[in-house]
């Protein structure tokens, strides 16, 4: 249903396709309410309608609330995935080395979208090439999620070195200061890491 709900944002259906399919759900219908009540929004009042809720969202963000949902409900929908906190960082930390590089919101989505589906793999435990058959993705995003190649493959790579205890890798993958200088890396990841902390709050319920 998570992948089928996902294909329908990325595919630009309108908000009554995507609601129709998330009262096929109620699970999914309380965590997208909960997520929007929850992660500051700077709502003056509750959300009380799935309807209300995807407009408050928008098409760019509902695709990352799937995507992490994705997670939460992974491996056989448990709902304390050790995934979520590691994919949120990824796709957080990817954004921001691309926005490093250019002020172009749609890259910087293409390299959310590639952080957290990297762990797809893992999460579904499929082989990538299926995973990305079932998901209509931009080819630049397929690519790096493949082959680790193109623009988004080397910030993958970048963000792979720095999960690594041996972090010898990194400083020839930042060379020329591409995507930030090693001084800023750090400054970055704990960026994305505090993004991902509270994402997790709000998407398993603290």
């Amino acid at each position: 249903m998570l992948v089928h709900l996902l294909q329908q944002a990325m595919s630009g259906a309108d908000n009554a396709q995507i609601e129709a399919t998330f009262k096929q759900a109620p699970e999914l219908s309380y965590k997208l309410m909960r997520l929007v009540n929850s992660v500051g929004m700077g709502l003056r009042s509750p959300i009380a309608s799935l309807s209300h809720a995807l407009v408050i969202l928008g098409q760019r963000q509902l695709q990352r609330w799937l995507q992490l949902l994705l997670f939460a409900h992974g491996s056989g929908g448990a709902s304390q995935n050790p995934l979520l906190g590691l994919a949120a960082a990824r796709g957080r930390l990817m954004e921001l080395l691309a926005e490093k590089q250019s002020s172009d919101v749609a890259s910087r989505d293409r390299a959310f979208m590639t952080g957290i589906l990297s762990l797809l793999d893992v999460l579904l435990e499929t082989p990538m090439d299926e995973v990305i058959a079932e998901i209509s993705l931009p080819e630049d995003v397929g690519r790096a999620l493949l082959t680790r190649s193109g623009p988004l493959g080397h910030l993958l790579r970048v963000v792979e070195a720095l999960e690594q205890p041996d972090t010898a890798a990194l400083p020839e993958l930042l060379a020329a200061g591409d995507p930030c200088s090693p001084d800023d890396i750090a400054k970055i990841q704990v960026k994305a890491l505090a993004w991902s902390n509270s994402i997790v709050q709000a998407t398993q319920g603290s």
